[in-house]
């Protein structure tokens, strides 16, 4: 039997609990030697005992009481992370509701792009229609154009003609004005006029006055056909000039109903505003989003920072639970509350490690960082979008140019 050695209490006192080993020989020790058959213990071993269990006694409080002050401070960490698990629920979801708002912005954002396509296929439509337009009235404007050219040389060729005639008509007139002064002069009978042509003076006078109701008549002939003819050119003037204007205003309709139809300034700055619109519309939606992302990231990192707490909280747990010993309880139980309170802790402590991984596992069932790593690999980035919106400019830069 192996007996206790002084620098085993040495070893007792530095060490606080001792080794196993160190427990064994006191053990074996009390068991004593028997003398008589009846074993006998030494007083010395007895005594050696008791203080080692004293010693031990009294660490074990030291490391009870270092114990209740860990479970404390382990109970506030759990009770403080409780309480972040919850606020973390809370951004879970407030970021998942995030997440469906932004992806129903995409998705209205995307029938919004779809109508405004639609749309600019429209406007190239009526654009199409609208040069075609421009160019039958371009074309109609120029037979116009052709048709009163040739209206304006016949009526300038005409009235050339007219203007011809009627300086005839006032030559006659001034020579038979010229004439009929001159046969309105005394004229002083001779007698060769008397006997001119072997005529009597009466049947002179007969002929002379014939021929001066001759000339009469073709005087009123002439000044009624002047007058016809100055009636008949006034008429056509008045035509020509009603005609001139039933052009001018036809015309005029057709420039305005042009301007208000195809007005090429007006339509760029249609197209201009359009497009600036829903260039504006996606720049902002491509904000919200890239802000939504940002914040997404923020709460995973500190989701993140939460958990890794949490497992070295519970790396702690274990290490301590590692380091509690047996207690050995003398007669008088004096260390008998002491075991029920760390059996309370215990139990507590089971309690908390229960909670801290039904919350975890709460947390395994939300979004892991692979499920976010693909929606946000699924989702469109920046480059995407100014992709899109370089192929729209470049959808609405090419009718401009055709237009211009």
């Amino acid at each position: 039997m192996m007996k206790i050695q002084r620098n085993d209490v040495d070893d007792l006192m530095f060490n606080g609990l001792g080794t196993p080993e160190l427990w064994h020989n006191l053990s074996e020790e009390l068991q004593g030697v028997k003398v008589l058959e009846h074993p006998r213990v030494q007083k010395k071993v007895l005594v050696k005992a008791i203080r080692m269990q004293t010693m031990a006694l009294r660490c074990m409080a030291g490391e009870f009481d270092q114990l209740r002050d860990r479970l404390e401070a382990v109970e506030k960490e759990a009770i403080h992370g409780q309480k972040q698990l919850e606020k973390v629920n809370t951004k879970v979801l407030a970021l998942e509701a995030a997440l469906d708002g932004a992806k129903k912005r995409v998705v209205e954002l995307e029938a919004d792009i779809a109508k405004e396509a639609k749309r600019i296929d429209a406007v190239e439509h009526v654009d199409g229609q609208l040069k075609a337009n421009l160019k039958a009235v371009d074309r109609a404007v120029e037979a116009h154009k052709t048709v009163f050219d040739l209206f304006v040389a016949k009526v300038d060729h005409d009235m050339g003609t007219v203007k011809a005639a009627v300086d005839a008509t006032n030559a006659s007139i001034v020579a038979i004005e010229t004439k009929l002064e001159q046969d309105e002069q005394v004229q002083v009978l001779t007698t060769d006029d008397i006997v001119h042509g072997n005529l009597p003076l009466s049947r002179w006078f007969e002929q002379y006055a014939e021929d001066n109701d001759r000339r009469e008549a073709i005087l009123k002939d002439t000044s009624d056909k002047f007058a016809k003819q100055s009636r008949g050119i006034h008429d056509m003037m008045n035509d020509t000039r009603k005609a001139l204007d039933d052009n001018t205003t036809a015309v005029e309709d057709v420039q305005r109903a042009l301007i208000d139809k195809a007005d090429r300034v007006k339509v760029d700055l249609i197209i201009e505003s359009k497009y600036e619109e829903i260039i504006e519309q996606l720049q902002k939606a491509m904000t919200a989003i890239s802000d939504d992302e940002d914040e997404f990231k923020r709460n995973c990192r500190d989701l993140q920072d939460l958990v890794q707490n949490l497992a070295a909280s519970k790396a702690d747990k274990k290490y301590h639970e590692r380091r509690r010993l047996a207690v050995v309880v003398d007669d008088s139980g004096v260390c008998g509350r002491d075991l029920l309170e760390v059996k309370e802790q215990v139990l507590y402590d089971s309690r908390v490690r229960q909670q801290v991984e039904n919350l975890r596992a709460f947390i395994d069932l939300k979004m892991n960082r692979e499920d976010v790593l693909s929606a946000l690999k699924n989702k469109a980035d920046k480059d995407e979008m100014q992709l899109l919106l370089k192929t729209l400019s470049d959808r609405w830069s090419r009718p401009r140019v055709a237009v211009d």
